[in-house]
């Protein structure tokens, strides 16, 4: 398309907007153009009118992202390509790797531009881990750190990619040279203690209290901290530690359940459905509180909560053949075996290959014909 093409286009979607003003599409349809006329300072200004009225866009994002990217603020640009790729999983559409791979290749011209350039070259990183490049991730932050040796960031984020590929002990020399460059820092001790937990859980302890002084308002940090003394099965220092994060943040839910677990595994089911129920409400989206809390309050024989809860499950994810079985259990618990052979059909049908599945089916269908 020539300048001329450009510029009719534009008149075109400006008489639009005259009609519509405020529909997101055009306006980000003449940002575009205004991206191919190299017209940045309006291009930008389209991309954000679009992404005030519609921000979870991915497509929106992404543009702003590419013209920030070519004004020269990449970690701007890096923000935005970042939103625009959290965003796969709240759109059904499947162009998400046609989004990555634009990506790449802005940054691969921003480093053959700016080769020397450590944050140029970490972007590149970042863009290729999301698009599960690990190997040319590990490579492209290998190069900023060779560039940048004392950048905790770098560190860190390769440390994160070397864990996810399960080279552990790489993993945990690069977040150690880290903890080095920036030693005050409590994001770098909390994850060091995620990467000790199985290995090395006390240091991991140390390190989750050194995070915890540092940030003392951080709830995730207590959280973990929990979490961890439970896996070490000191129950109640985990629930002091809880009880203390639970004054901090009261509407928590992760607070609420990790708590509910300790309560659980010393069969105290009431009062962990108490504390499952504060969670589903502050959090009514989250299933694994849902199945949590159906298993609490199947202990203490409250079947019509178990069910409920069973059936929020479902709800929220219907193609998961174990919930479905999990609620055909409770349905054959309180007896109502045409829903509970509904469930265990469901579960088959979705491939959960389970014989206490079949076994179940089989009582249900047996009780049904003598019935009939």
């Amino acid at each position: 398309m020539n300048v001329g093409d450009y510029d009719k286009s534009l008149a075109e979607y400006n008489e639009v907007l005259k009609l519509t003003p405020n529909d997101p599409e055009i306006i980000y349809e003449v940002g575009n153009i205004y991206l191919k006329k190299e017209i940045f300072e309006e291009a930008l200004k389209k991309f954000n009118e679009a992404i005030s009225l519609e921000p979870n866009n991915k497509n929106y994002r992404y543009g702003r992202g590419v013209t920030l990217l070519k004004m020269g603020d990449p970690d701007e640009a890096l923000r935005e390509y970042g939103q625009a790729l959290d965003l796969r999983e709240k759109d059904a559409m499947s162009d998400i790797d046609q989004i990555l791979g634009s990506a790449i290749r802005e940054y691969q011209q921003t480093v053959k531009v700016n080769p020397n350039d450590p944050t140029a070259q970490a972007d590149m990183g970042y863009v290729l881990a999301r698009s599960g490049k690990l190997n040319d991730a590990i490579k492209a932050y290998r190069k900023a750190i060779a560039l940048d040796p004392t950048n905790a960031d770098y560190h860190r984020d390769l440390a994160a990619i070397l864990w996810e590929k399960g080279e552990e002990e790489d993993a945990l020399k690069e977040i150690e040279t880290a903890i080095i460059a920036a030693p005050g820092d409590p994001v770098l001790r909390a994850l060091h203690a995620d990467y000790l937990k199985t290995s090395s859980p006390s240091k991991a302890v140390e390190e989750l209290r050194f995070a915890i002084d540092k940030d003392k308002d951080n709830v995730d940090y207590r959280v973990k901290l929990a979490d961890l003394l439970i896996y070490m099965e000191k129950n109640d220092d985990a629930l002091a530690e809880l009880d203390a994060a639970s004054l901090m943040a009261p509407t928590e839910p992760k607070i609420r359940y990790s708590k509910a677990k300790i309560l659980m595994s010393i069969s105290r089911y009431d009062e962990a459905a108490k504390e499952l129920s504060d969670a589903v409400r502050f959090d009514p989206y989250n299933i694994e509180y849902y199945n949590a809390l159906s298993s609490s309050l199947l202990q203490i024989n409250d079947l019509e909560g178990a069910s409920k809860a069973s059936s929020r499950s479902v709800e929220l994810d219907p193609s998961n053949p174990e919930y479905h079985f999990d609620l055909g259990y409770v349905y054959y618990v309180m007896g109502r075996d045409v829903e509970a052979l509904k469930e265990f059909n469901e579960s088959i049908r979705y491939n959960y290959h389970k014989s206490r599945c079949y076994y179940l089916r089989g009582l249900v269908l047996d009780y049904l014909n003598e019935s009939g």
